[in-house]
């Protein structure tokens, strides 16, 4: 490249000028390409008006018309920082007018209110009479109402809503027959239920006399619950011919007791009601059984002393059966037979329950050991008793006349 001082060429390796012996400058460059300042053939300075290189004489090509660079911008004077007298003082005005407003809302909603209730309470202990409410008072009471409930302060309905009705005590009252089911009226009693329901579902009801189970099913009450009223309650469950083991006039109302079971499990579906009352699920088949053998044992005494009484009298014999007998299509299990008696019975209330093996009349023909059912009813002659089989509807193979000589 050429001497900045005297235009002489210098070499790449050259510091200083051979001829003027100046230092050697390198070009100044610019943002933009070096070629648009300097030969691209050796280097030499050159300007927009050279067409060839006046060092070596290159042709030049022309050059680019420059970008403008855009020109920079004057940075806008800072505001001053901080505020005005005037600013600031705007600004405390305002906030003092906004905490006295929410001062003053404060005082209108609450303490006013505060303050108008007690005076009227002082008004009333006064005068000792009592005036007339105005509407925004009337609000007042129902809103005062609502925080006393919200308080634990419930009124009775509240009470009836969220009372935990427990399992109730239970008592007989009254059984009766309804064809051959046995309807038992039970009294409940619960201080937990106040005048609530009591809506449980597979809840065992067992009535018990003289220490025997009379009675037992599984009842839903979720179907018809038990509507409490200051405590009590009142219900009539019905029990079919599976679900008790004692003729309804046997049982004693004052003695026996009523027991509820709650997460009972049933067996099979619950039974229809009966003229209203509530008809329930059978319990396990095994309890059944148990409950119908022990039945039988408990009849067989009870009816000893009106069977006595046909040694020198005709009655009807309405059916003999044996455990495991199979007989009109099944095989006969203690609670067939119970559940026949208590069917005959049903139809002929003085029917009677036996053993052939207790009896003369059977002991002659070697049939001691039958479950002998009777109609329980007197004739003077076998011929009457005869008579009567066919008209209650019983043929000579179910009826026949018997005396127990």
């Amino acid at each position: 490249m050429p001497c900045q001082s005297c235009g002489a060429p210098m070499g790449e390796q050259d510091k200083f000028c051979m001829r003027c012996g100046a230092a050697r400058q390198e070009p100044a460059r610019s943002a933009a390409a070096d070629s648009s300042t300097v030969c691209p053939a050796c280097g030499a300075a050159i300007d927009d008006s050279m067409r060839f290189c006046m060092h070596c004489g290159a042709e030049l090509s022309p050059l680019p018309a420059a970008v403008a660079s855009a020109a920079p911008v004057e940075p806008e004077p800072q505001r001053k920082r901080g505020m005005t007298k005037g600013a600031v003082a705007a600004i405390v005005a305002v906030t003092v007018a906004v905490i006295a407003i929410a001062a003053f809302g404060v005082w209108w909603f609450v303490l006013r209110d505060d303050a108008s209730a007690q005076s009227g309470a002082v008004g009333t202990s006064l005068s000792g009479e009592s005036s007339e409410s105005s509407d925004s008072n009337d609000a007042g009471d129902a809103t005062d109402s609502g925080d006393d409930d919200a308080r634990g302060h419930a009124s009775a309905g509240d009470k009836s809503r969220t009372a935990v009705c427990t399992v109730p005590d239970a008592s007989l009252s009254d059984v009766r027959l309804s064809g051959t089911s046995l309807i038992a009226s039970v009294d409940f009693e619960s201080e937990s239920c106040e005048d609530s329901s009591y809506s449980a579902a597979g809840v065992q009801v067992t009535i018990q006399d003289d220490g025997n189970v009379v009675a037992a099913a599984v009842y839903d009450f979720g179907d018809a619950p038990l509507e409490f009223d200051d405590g009590t309650a009142q219900a009539d469950l019905a029990f079919t011919t599976v679900q008790y083991w004692r003729p309804y006039d046997q049982i004693d109302v004052s003695d026996a007791s009523v027991e509820l079971t709650e997460d009972a499990t049933a067996s099979g579906a619950s039974a229809a009601t009966v003229e209203g009352a509530l008809g329930g699920a059978s319990i396990a088949d095994t309890d059944i059984e148990r409950y119908a053998q022990l039945a039988m044992s408990w009849q067989l005494d009870h009816d000893t002393t009106a069977a006595n009484t046909f040694y020198s009298t005709f009655t009807t014999q309405l059916s003999s059966k044996q455990y495991g007998m199979q007989v009109e299509g099944k095989t006969w299990k203690y609670r067939d037979i119970y559940e026949q008696f208590l069917q005959r019975r049903a139809k002929h209330p003085n029917a009677l329950f036996i053993w052939s093996g207790d009896y003369p009349t059977y002991q002659e023909n070697g049939t001691t050991d039958f479950y002998v059912i009777l109609s329980g009813e007197g004739f003077g002659s076998a011929a009457d008793a005869t008579a009567w089989c066919p008209a209650n509807g019983y043929s000579t193979d179910d009826c026949i006349a018997v005396d127990l000589q």
